[in-house]
């Protein structure tokens, strides 16, 4: 995985613009803040269930990118399944990292 993916999450959570954990991003998704939800590809099944539901009915847009070891190092804590961006630019520019590593096919 790109580096720089990485480091947009720890700056997104450095420039508090990030929630983090199941409850605090269920919290952003149904009022409103979330721009962007990623799950990491490890995540439980019940987890990534839960959360595409949660995304498609708020028409959200959803990644499921990443490593939860990777993403809570990233953001200074441990494994995290699940984060959303609460930035409009900062999302935006996640999307276009992917969208680039993706039509280069690789990582």
């Amino acid at each position: 995985m790109n580096n720089k993916f990485y480091s947009l999450l720890g700056i997104s959570k450095k420039s508090a613009n990030m929630s983090n954990g199941s409850f605090a991003v269920e919290k952003s998704i149904k009022s409103g803040l979330a721009y962007l939800v990623i799950i990491a590809d490890d995540a439980a099944k019940n987890t990534a269930e839960k959360f595409k539901n949660l995304c498609e009915s708020k028409k959200i847009p959803l990644l499921i990118q990443g490593k939860k070891e990777l993403i809570g190092r990233s953001i200074g804590k441990n494994d995290t399944s699940v984060v959303s961006i609460n930035d409009l630019n900062l999302s935006n520019e996640i999307l276009n990292i992917i969208k680039k590593l993706q039509n280069d096919g690789g990582e």
